[in-house]
């Protein structure tokens, strides 16, 4: 720990103007229970490494929670806090070594806006029983903005508006994975979300061109698999939309499906069949008193906050956390909370690793870096080595590439 250090070697963003940006800024700063403790809790004025910043949350935590090492809190500050303004870097040499080590402390900013937003952002988990992951979900997003945020956007807009499409948002506000985050908002109650019709209709049909070999294609950017598939389901099925092929196919970015089909119509292998009726039932989405809970209590607050630039109504609804017991009753309560969906630990045995390569190659043949991308994991070499001695997959070379698939 070192205070009141000067002429050091430091770093800092500016934090956002735009209400949006700042909005879309904080939401993935508090997406995980984890940030929210770093940065509602363990970061102040003062420089710290990763080791100080892990050892302060540690005193917040009762005995038999597990927490993540140092290096994950250094991430947080390097991925999530420096890059948009609440946290600043410093490069610092300690007594007796020769590299500097990076140390970290809260802008003016972290302390205005991201200090209590993370606080207010671990209660409400809290209080509603729901971590912010199963809420906001990842910060990694196939479209330009992140996933946080759009979903915010979305539960901001059926707050205002029910009944509205997946369409709606993609055409509103480029969300390209709209239907994706309607079933995760279904799955915790906060929207009704009719995903029978949405898996079975999309907003554009297209037919396959007659006469046209899908081993023809051009390849869109880079994705050979993925064309081939398309192109393959798309002759098979005749008429079709995204929604049907993406049920077959299962990419791991479903919008990657759409931009495919437009393109092959550019080359000339599908075209639209046609736009849907006005009359046709397509799937809609609305809001339950739970989400509208959640837009009320928490979202409409924070950017109500971030448009204002006035936190007051925020520090109301965390001045609880003055006591240092209810700050730790809160934290550990949060932190159980988000081990139950952190992705880290859901660990599979060997045999549900194979099944799940096995159930992806029934989708034809890919490479491991393929099968890594679709699955969201590392796919080890020594299940693949099994499966082949078992004379389930075969496996043949292509160049530097080595392709898999079913026997």
């Amino acid at each position: 720990m070192l205070e009141n250090l000067e002429n050091i070697e430091s770093e800092h963003k500016e934090f956002q103007k735009n209400t949006d940006d700042r909005l879309a800024a904080i939401l993935s700063c508090v997406n995980t229970e984890y940030k929210s403790a770093e940065l509602g809790w363990a970061l102040d004025n003062i420089w710290r490494t990763g080791s100080n910043i892990r050892k302060i949350i540690e005193t917040y935590i009762y005995s038999n929670i597990g927490i993540p090492g140092e290096a994950s809190f250094k991430d947080y500050c390097e991925w999530s806090f420096i890059p948009i303004g609440v946290v600043a870097k410093g490069k610092i040499i300690s007594q007796g070594k020769t590299n500097p080590v990076s140390h970290y402390k809260l802008t003016d900013e972290g302390f205005k806006s991201g200090k209590p937003i993370a606080q207010f952002a671990l209660k409400t988990s809290v209080d509603g029983g729901l971590s912010m992951y199963e809420i906001l979900g990842v910060t990694s997003s196939p479209g330009d903005t992140r996933s946080p945020f759009n979903i915010a956007k979305m539960l901001l807009e059926l707050e205002k508006e029910n009944n509205l499409k997946s369409c709606d948002f993609e055409k509103k506000f480029d969300i390209i994975s709209a239907g994706k985050h309607l079933n995760n908002l279904k799955n915790i109650g906060f929207v009704d979300y009719d995903s029978t019709t949405q898996k079975t209709f999309g907003c554009t049909q297209y037919e396959w061109v007659d006469g046209k070999n899908p081993d023809d294609v051009v390849i869109f950017r880079g994705y050979k698999t993925l064309t081939k598939l398309v192109a393959i389901e798309a002759k098979k099925l005749g008429v079709f939309d995204s929604n049907i092929l993406n049920k077959i196919i299962k990419p791991k970015y479903e919008s990657q499906t759409g931009e495919i089909l437009t393109d092959l119509g550019k080359q000339g292998f599908v075209k639209q069949n046609s736009k849907f009726k006005p009359t046709e039932k397509l799937s809609e989405a609305s809001i339950t008193p739970k989400g509208r809970k959640f837009v009320k209590d928490f979202l409409q607050p924070v950017y109500d906050a971030l448009q204002n630039d006035d936190i007051t109504h925020i520090n109301e609804q965390i001045a609880i956390f003055n006591d240092p017991e209810i700050s730790r009753n809160y934290i550990s309560k949060a932190f159980k909370l988000y081990e139950r969906v952190c992705p880290a630990y859901k660990k599979q045995t060997p045999e549900e690793n194979m099944y799940d390569i096995v159930k992806l190659l029934r989708s034809g043949e890919l490479t491991r870096t393929e099968m890594n991308d679709r699955l969201g994991k590392k796919i080890s070499f020594n299940y693949l080595k099994e499966l082949h001695n078992k004379k389930i997959v075969s496996k043949r070379q292509v160049g530097n590439e080595v392709f898999y698939y079913l026997k």
